[in-house]
């Protein structure tokens, strides 16, 4: 099963290094809307909040059943995001518990 949860990680950097070209130009669209009137926001909260997101949006939905549940990110509220400007996106993100 370590093989198969090993296959999932790797699939999933894959895509979220691909669907970042999307997400990036989307969160700052929605930062100039929405986030930087409603949280106060900087550009880079709203990216990294996204990004971590959409990891946690893959790791719990199409890759849940090859992920154990106790290593699996959790999805980050908007109430908590803006509280936090030390996170950057980074290779790491996924593996680590503290993305705020």
């Amino acid at each position: 099963m370590k093989f198969l949860t090993a296959i999932a990680w790797l699939a999933i950097l894959v895509i979220r290094g691909i669907a970042l070209w999307l997400l990036i130009p989307l969160a700052f669209l929605a930062w100039l809307v929405v986030f930087a009137w409603v949280n106060d926001a900087s550009p880079a909260q709203v990216i990294a909040w996204w990004d971590v997101n959409f990891a946690a949006a893959l790791v719990h939905g199409p890759f849940r059943l090859l992920i154990p549940v106790e290593s699996r990110p959790r999805f980050i509220g908007l109430t908590k995001f803006a509280a936090s400007s030390r996170h950057r996106v980074g290779l790491n993100d996924l593996w680590t518990d503290d993305l705020c």
